[in-house]
């Protein structure tokens, strides 16, 4: 984990699966990199800002990643990057619930980069 300063007086923690701070897993799944930065809002709502990229084992149409120890309480659109091996691949869907990260394409790709500001049910459960 990382302290990362965004203002006078305000800092934010920054976790990663690298550090162990959280886990992503799901069939044919690995991280190369994936950080995290849950904060709470003014109006008490959890929210966290994440970058992940990624790779499976071959090329896929679809992949469901799961991110450990958070709760997104609705279905909400996160922004996704794919490629295989040659060239750039439209997102078909990209979205989160729950723990769950689903990415779909109309053609097989390989490398994922997912970002996002989502809002959460509560603090995640490996944030200090």
């Amino acid at each position: 984990m990382t302290h990362t300063s965004i203002g006078i007086g305000m800092t934010m923690t920054q976790y990663s699966e690298a550090g162990g701070d959280f886990t992503l897993t799901g069939p044919g799944w690995t991280t190369n990199t994936a950080v995290a930065v849950p904060y709470l809002t003014t109006n008490g709502i959890w929210r966290m800002k994440f970058n992940i990229f990624g790779e499976t084992a071959t090329d896929v149409t679809s992949v469901l990643i799961t991110f450990s120890g958070i709760d997104c309480p609705i279905t909400q659109s996160v922004s996704a990057s794919l490629s295989n091996q040659s060239v750039s691949v439209a997102t078909k869907r990209s979205t989160i619930n729950m723990s769950n990260i689903d990415i779909e394409a109309d053609v097989g790709v390989s490398f994922y980069n997912i970002s996002g500001d989502v809002e959460l049910s509560s603090r995640p459960s490996w944030a200090d």
